[in-house]
Order: C-alpha cells, then sequence, then structure tokens
C-alpha cells in the first residue's frame, strides 16, 4: 500500500495554536491622553478663578478704602488742615533751632581756629627804680611779648593807678572804662605803637616810647590812705591794658592787668612779711613786690 503523501492544509490544521497572544488593544493613544486630562485643566481653571477673585477683592478693598478716606477728608477738611498747619508750625520750628545749633558749631569751629593762628599779646612788669609817693611817677616798665602766631601792629600800653580803701574799690569798674577810652583813641593810620613778630617783645617805660605811668596825685594820698596798727598806709595799684591790631581788620585788642604794689618788710626774728605802701618812706625796688589779679588777667580779647 502505497502512503500518500498528506496534504498542506492537513499538515497546518495540525499545529497547535498559540491561544497566550496578548490580543492587541484597538483604543487610539490619542484617547487615552484624553481620558486623562479633563480633571487637570478643570482644577488649573478652579486656581486660576480663584486667584482672579483674590485680586479682584483685594482692589476692591482698597479702592473702597480709599473713597473713606477721601470721605473723611472731605468732611473734615477744616480740622486736617489745622492740624496740617500745626505739624508745619513744629517741624518748621525743629528746623530753625537745628540750623541754628548747627551755625553754632560752625562759629565756635571758626573762633577756635582763628584763635588759634592770631596773636597773643602778654604782658609783664617789673621795677626799675625807687618807689616815692612825692614823684609824679610810678618806677614800673612793661615788657609786651607776642605769644602767638601771626605778627601785631601798633602794640601801646596804657597805665594807671588806684588806691584802694573800704568806700573806694571800683578798681575793675575804672579799668574797664579806662580801657575802652584807650582803645579808641588808637589809630593804626597815625603809625602809633610796635610791630611785634612772634616771640618779639618790646619794652615800655618812662623812657621808651614816652609812656609814662602817672603818680599819685596828692588828693589821693590825703583821701584814700588806710589807717592800721602801725600808722598811716596806702593800698597801691596798677591797673591798664596792651592795646593791639592785627591782619587787614581794624579792630582793636586788649589784655587787661591789673597789680597790687606791696613792700616786703623785715620782721626779726620772724621771717621777713609784706605790707602796704608808707606814703612817708622811699622804697627801693628790689623791697617791692607785684601781686597780679587774676580777675584782671582774664579780660583778654
Amino acid at each position: 500500500m502505497v502512503n500518500e503523501p498528506k496534504s498542506n492544509r492537513e499538515s497546518d490544521d495540525s499545529k497547535p495554536t498559540d491561544q497566550s497572544t496578548t490580543p492587541l488593544n484597538t483604543s487610539p493613544i490619542g484617547d487615552i491622553k484624553t481620558a486623562k486630562n479633563p480633571e487637570n485643566k478643570t482644577k488649573k481653571r478652579s486656581k486660576a478663578s480663584q486667584y482672579a477673585q483674590y485680586i479682584v477683592g483685594r482692589l476692591v478693598a482698597v479702592w473702597r478704602l480709599l473713597g473713606m478716606v477721601i470721605r473723611l477728608l472731605d468732611k473734615y477738611d477744616g480740622a486736617i488742615t489745622a492740624i496740617a498747619t500745626a505739624a508745619i508750625v513744629v517741624l518748621t520750628f525743629v528746623y530753625v533751632k537745628y540750623s541754628k545749633r548747627q551755625w553754632e558749631v560752625m562759629r565756635d569751629q571758626l573762633s577756635i581756629t582763628q584763635a588759634d593762628l592770631r596773636p597773643w599779646i602778654k604782658v609783664e612788669a617789673e621795677f626799675y627804680g625807687p618807689l616815692d609817693t612825692k614823684l609824679p611817677l610810678v618806677p614800673l616798665q612793661f615788657t609786651a611779648t607776642n605769644i602767638g602766631k601771626s605778627p601785631s601792629i601798633a602794640v601801646r600800653i596804657g597805665v594807671r593807678t588806684f588806691l584802694v580803701t573800704s568806700s573806694h574799690n571800683g578798681l575793675y569798674g575804672e579799668m574797664r572804662k579806662y580801657c575802652e577810652e584807650f582803645r579808641n583813641t588808637g589809630s593804626v593810620e597815625a603809625g602809633r605803637g610796635a610791630i611785634l613778630f612772634p616771640t618779639e617783645h618790646t619794652i615800655i617805660n618812662k623812657v621808651r616810647e614816652g609812656y609814662i605811668i602817672p603818680g599819685i596825685s596828692p588828693d589821693d594820698l590825703k583821701n584814700y590812705t588806710v589807717d592800721t596798727a602801725i600808722g598811716k598806709r596806702i593800698d597801691l595799684w596798677v591797673y591798664g591794658c596792651v592795646d593791639y591790631v592785627y591782619g587787614s581788620e581794624q579792630r582793636h585788642h586788649q589784655s587787661r592787668f591789673a597789680y597790687r604794689i606791696m613792700r616786703l618788710i623785715n620782721r626779726p626774728p620772724l621771717p621777713d612779711g609784706i605790707d602796704m605802701i608808707d606814703p612817708k618812706v622811699v622804697v627801693p625796688p628790689e623791697k617791692l613786690m607785684l601781686l597780679p589779679s587774676q580777675s584782671a588777667t582774664v579780660e583778654i580779647d
């Protein structure tokens, strides 16, 4: 018996079919995305709407507040104007006070600078001869020294005597009056006085520059003596001022002074002491003392 070959159909049908094959998803990809997006878009639209409502709410609140402020300003415009005017007055007062203080500080700084650069005249006195109350002068000579940092011109000195008693004690008033008169008699154009550069000095006495210190008048000796346990005495003072100018200004500056004249006395076995002047005694220069007054030396300008 002859075996005939099986047909291809029978061969193909005899092959097992793979049942595990995953069926294809025929849904379009675009449909999957479309299924997810609607929810996200809804949330975004909700947030945008909420933010817009928030902004609009704030704008409305600001607008209402602005309207309320405008209505209040319109209603109370008189009071607000008064308050504003008062505030302007207060601010103006504060500003003026502050400006004045600033000006004072600048003025003080300028004064300090000028004081450091200007000349200053120091005066020292000493006796060059005996003191005799019967003579028409007091034997004093003065040394004027420029201790400043710039030249001084028209340096002059004026001196007067004064007897102090309990009823005649206006020494400093007399000094101020005399020095002001002496200031007004100075003339730079007339060329009076000396020129002193820094550290230079000049000696002024009865011989040089024609300055003579007036003596004690007989009337003063009669009216202004002091009674003490050891006899009549005079409380003799000399006062005056040195007058000068500097730079281009014509204003006169002064250094004022006052000295009390005393005499040394021997009191053995006690130490030497001091006493007022005995008008009947001629006192040699080595027995004379000058006691400066601190109240007068501070009067400088």
